[in-house]
Formats: C-alpha cells, structure tokens, sequence
C-alpha cells in the first residue's frame, strides 16, 4: 500500500471509529424507541416535559408487555435436533392457543396477541421442551363487582373500576408462557412429572397413556410420542 494513503488512513482512523461507534449507538437508540419499553419511556418523557411525572393507567394499558426473546440463539440448536420442526408454524399455533386462553379471560370475550418469542429450551431425560411467551392483551372481568348497573355485558364493575369512577376496567397487558413438549424415549418418562396439568383442576399427569385424569376423572387427549404437542399454556 501506498505510504500516502497508509498515512491518510492513520490520520482519519480516530474520526473513522468515532463516525462506527456513531452508527452502532444510532441504530440501538432506533430500535430501543421501537420498542414496547421505548414507547412507555417517551410516554413517561412527554408527561415530564409537560409538568406531570406519572404515566396514566390508560397509557400503561396501551402498550405491550415486553419480551425477552432468545430466537436467534436457540433456533439454530432446535434445527440442528429437529431438521423437520417449523417455527413459523408452531408460533401461530402457539398463538392461537393464547388468543383461546385470552379470550376466556376477557370480560368482552375478545383479546390481541402481539408477538411471540422463545424464552429457553431445554433437554432432560427422555423429553425436550420449548418454552415460547407471548404477550397479548384483553379486558379482564371483574375480580369482586359491586351491586351497580352500568350497561355493561355484564352488568357490573370492580370496585376498583368504581373507585376511580370508570364503568369498565382498563385492558390488561400480559405474557402468556406455552410449552412445546418432544417426548423423545417413553421408558425414560414414565413415573416422573410431565409438566403437564389436567385442564379442569390442574393435577399434575406422570403416566403417558391415561385417557381420564385420575383425580376429577376428566377425559385427557392422548400424548403422542416423537411428535411436537402444546402441553401447557399459563398467563405469567
């Protein structure tokens, strides 16, 4: 190389770092502002500058809980185990079963699912699991109403909504976890704890054949060995 040039370079090398370190901050702070917490702060930011410091309970309800998604890490140790497993198609169902999940929390029987995301996964005896969140929102029904008609569907409010002087109660933003359960070696499965719990009281299942829960007796849907299942769905 040209001393000249060699020289050139030495000599604008700080500004060239300087003009790098510039690029990476600017494109930080751009995606940190996309962001459901970005949102919340220049909310948070805006109420400052016009004299108030909190955020209203209504602008809380607005945004999206926030995810802490581990996809571009652990998809490619899924695909290296599972050549055949596809995300995209597990995220919608996934999705949907949140959005099922929502919609029987919700006073108006409606929800919103944002995004989904995958948390951990991770390998024991004889199973593999996917553990996914997504956050979503609904407007949940009343944990203790009170005796006043509103015109609602229900014809109640909480307290809380009757304190504040509301006639619904504000959408609630949540995370909701799904499991994705692989059952690898049946013989390494049998007698220990699944993960999986009865949908109608919760019981924690061990055997893979039962077709009814053995406490409350509900009919169970089989679980199929070596095939992906939603095992379990929970709002964190």
């Amino acid at each position: 190389m040209n001393l000249s040039v060699l020289s050139l370079i030495q000599t604008f090398m700080p500004l060239i770092v300087l003009l790098g370190i510039a690029l990476i901050g600017f494109v930080a702070w751009t995606s940190f502002k996309r962001s459901s917490i970005g949102q919340l702060t220049d909310a948070l930011a805006k109420e400052l500058k016009n004299g108030n410091s909190t955020v209203t309970e209504e602008e809380i309800a607005k945004t999206p809980r926030s995810l802490s998604g581990m996809d571009a890490l652990l998809l490619p140790k899924i695909a290296r185990d599972f050549p055949e497993f596809s995300w995209n198609e597990w995220r919608d169902r996934t999705e949907a079963a949140v959005l099922a999940l929502a919609k029987e929390k919700s006073l108006d029987g409606e929800a919103v699912v944002y995004k989904t995301v995958i948390a951990r996964y991770f390998k024991e005896k004889g199973t593999c699991s996917i553990l996914a969140e997504t956050n979503a929102s609904y407007l949940p029904k009343p944990d203790a109403p009170v005796e006043e008609n509103t015109g609602e569907p229900d014809g109640r409010r909480s307290k809380k909504a009757a304190a504040d002087g509301r006639n619904t109660p504000l959408r609630r933003q949540s995370v909701f976890e799904t499991e994705l359960l692989y059952i690898q070696d049946a013989d390494q499965v049998e007698g220990k704890a699944l993960g999986i719990n009865c949908k109608n009281c919760g019981a924690p299942l061990k055997m893979l054949g039962q077709k009814s829960c053995p406490y409350c007796g509900t009919a169970l849907e089989p679980i199929n060995i070596r095939v992906w299942t939603i095992a379990k769905v929970a709002e964190t």
